[in-house]
């Protein structure tokens, strides 16, 4: 199955131009067999819209991306947007609590930035993955996103090392705010995922594969 993890649309996200019903459309044209919704720090769930989705032959899969202390994360398994989730260790303990799986997203967007200022994660520049391995939100999340669509292929690579580096499970997603990038990046699972909780273990079991434009990232 060829899902795209790290979507977002008009629905929630102000930031994004892509409506649910491009969403679908495009998801098929571009081969995927699931979408995973990420809104920023909202979740909203539609059984109307997802059995439309269902009978178009789309999976559409319900997460939050949250803009936490420690960066990104993106959310799958909990309720919504709770008080105190803005700290990543606060989240962490929601997640377990509903048996969520935490996703860094992105984590080392603009990691190699030019300049006097450093805007990225780990305020560092050209940091060694020893260093970038040490940050805390990696002891807090269960799998690192390797494969972003906005992200640069460097940033990219550099996060699939790290994520060797610790071990921990991948993922790939488009980071789509319109439909020409949908399904650009993406995770492949080579099981049959029905339900929030099956994709909630095969992310936590390290049995996705990130795809970048058709390019297998990692595997």
């Amino acid at each position: 199955m060829r899902l795209d993890l790290h979507v977002h649309t008009v629905r929630g996200s102000s930031d994004s131009a892509l409506t649910l019903e491009e969403l679908v459309l495009q998801a098929r044209r571009a081969g995927l067999d699931g979408v995973g919704i990420t809104e920023h720090n909202t979740l909203w769930h539609d059984p109307t819209w997802d059995a439309y989705a269902a009978q178009q032959g789309l999976l559409i899969f319900h997460g939050i991306e949250v803009s936490t202390d420690c960066g990104h994360i993106l959310a799958y398994g909990i309720e919504g947007y709770l008080a105190g989730i803005h700290k990543a260790a606060v989240l962490r303990e929601v997640a377990d609590r509903c048996g969520a799986v935490l996703i860094a997203a992105h984590p080392f967007r603009r990691a190699f930035e030019k300049g006097p200022h450093v805007h990225n994660l780990l305020k560092l520049h050209h940091p060694t993955v020893a260093e970038a391995a040490a940050h805390p939100v990696f002891r807090l999340v269960d799998a690192i996103e390797v494969a972003n669509g906005g992200t640069a292929e460097e940033e990219n690579a550099f996060a699939l090392e790290v994520a060797r580096y610790l071990g921990l499970p991948v993922t790939g997603g488009s980071d789509s705010h319109s439909a020409n990038s949908l399904g650009h990046q993406a995770t492949v699972f080579d099981e049959p995922l029905r339900s929030l909780r099956d994709l909630i273990a095969a992310i936590k079991g390290g049995r996705g594969r990130p795809v970048d434009r058709l390019l297998l990232a990692g595997g």
